[in-house]
């Protein structure tokens, strides 16, 4: 019995773990260019005051996107796109994705929050809505730095915060909508099934 609390127990700290490791990597890979646009801005750079400004209404406004801007699109639903563009391979490694999914089962969780009725479900849209916004919200607050370290000789730092966006941002963005997509069609079709 004190075994299997243990492997419980260590189940609970594997997603808490997971998202600090990938927000760890996350804030290294754009920490350089964040120093330098702030250092720029507080040396008097117009530019880097600009671009500062614009990644903070970005974040703003990527943080409150409606619900309606996040409506998937019926093509992000097909598996054939997702599989092109290695969505699904990415789930392996994602939040909540494969690996981590098989992770706490062997360490004793009984229950996939994947898995359940219409209510659980809405529940997953509506946290899949956050996620997507924070991603969002990250996204249209680096773009702007991006821009002022390509155009202001700090190609580098912008490059590294760039090349991270991708795997640790678009990605998961691509993942969410398609995970909800999905989702609401099952929610739709559990909501007419009973009329059939």
């Amino acid at each position: 019995m004190t075994r299997s609390f243990a492997r419980r127990s260590l189940a609970t700290l594997v997603p808490p773990t997971y998202v600090a490791v990938v927000t760890s990597v996350w804030l290294a890979c754009i920490a350089p260019l964040i120093v330098s646009v702030v250092y720029a801005a507080l040396c008097g750079s117009r530019a880097a005051q600009f671009a500062l400004g614009a990644a903070l209404i970005g974040a703003a406004v990527g943080a409150t996107l409606p619900a309606r801007c996040l409506r998937p699109h019926r093509g992000e639903r097909t598996e054939a796109l997702h599989r092109r563009l290695g969505v699904r391979r990415f789930r392996r490694i994602a939040f909540r994705g494969d690996l981590m999914n098989a992770l706490l089962r062997r360490l004793g969780e009984r229950d996939s929050p994947l898995f359940g009725n219409e209510e659980r479900w809405a529940i997953l849209v509506r946290w899949s809505l956050r996620n997507e916004r924070i991603h969002w919200a990250w996204v249209l607050a680096v773009v702007p730095l991006v821009a002022w370290g390509c155009a202001r000789g700090s190609a580098l730092s912008a490059a590294l915060a760039l090349g991270a966006m991708i795997p640790l941002n678009a990605y998961p963005i691509a993942l969410q909508r398609y995970t909800r997509g999905r989702l609401e069609a099952a929610i739709r079709s559990r909501a007419v099934r009973p009329h059939a």
